[in-house]
């Protein structure tokens, strides 16, 4: 049975891995959205190259 009042105060504080901030969700049309994400990854992969 888990513990309806568990103590939190002894267990480390966790830092997420995610270091790339600031980040902004955006709506887009459906209809791009296949040319951003391959406009992405494309944009991706070069800086990766340098």
């Amino acid at each position: 049975m888990a513990n309806p009042n568990p103590r939190t105060d002894q267990l480390p504080k966790q830092q997420p891995r995610w270091r790339h901030l600031p980040t902004r969700a955006i709506r887009v049309p459906e209809i791009l959205l296949g040319d951003i994400e391959r406009y992405a990854s494309n944009s991706h992969f070069e800086n990766k190259r340098r």
